[in-house]
């Protein structure tokens, strides 16, 4: 099965891409990191259509990058991430997507703008709450070890437009 932007496995997918991208990083050790949280397993896609499903997102994502760009630059807007976080509509996934995704913007041990920009936005649309997450995440064995939220300051969204964008150098 093809997961495209339009199926939840998909789009999970294709979260799960923005996350490892947000920060700059996508190569063998990011897909690591994926095999050690058994993120395959929780997007429900293998290991090798998620790496398809990655390579044609980057090329979709470079190819609606501006033209006057020197190098490939891959830019999404708050906008572009809510339909995507749309087309998952099982709480449980989401519950899931989020944990994987919050485990991912906690691996390096930093939060960047693009990181936290995913983050809030996907608490934001599925109506979760951060604490929550991270108990999910961390389980009962590591209490009163909580995130703190990302330092990026949220603005409503009608000013909030395309120049918050997650962007990062191509793969």
């Amino acid at each position: 099965m093809r997961s495209n932007e339009r199926t939840p496995e998909g789009a999970a997918a294709r979260l799960t891409v923005l996350a490892l991208l947000a920060d700059g990083d996508f190569g063998v050790t990011e897909i690591g990191l994926l095999e050690r949280l058994r993120a395959f397993d929780v997007l429900a896609i293998g290991r090798s259509e998620f790496l398809d499903v990655a390579a044609a997102f980057c090329t979709e994502l470079r190819g609606d990058a501006p033209a006057r760009e020197a190098r490939p630059y891959l830019s999404v807007d708050a906008h572009r991430i809510r339909r995507l976080l749309a087309r998952i509509d099982d709480p449980a996934t989401r519950r899931a997507i989020a944990c994987l995704i919050l485990q991912i913007v906690r691996a390096d041990g930093r939060i960047c703008a693009g990181e936290s920009l995913l983050l809030w936005e996907m608490l934001d649309a599925w109506d979760l709450r951060l604490a929550d997450v991270a108990a999910l995440t961390l389980g009962a064995g590591a209490p009163g070890v909580l995130p703190r939220a990302p330092r990026m300051s949220r603005r409503p969204p009608r000013v909030a437009g395309p120049r918050h964008a997650i962007g990062a150098p191509a793969i």
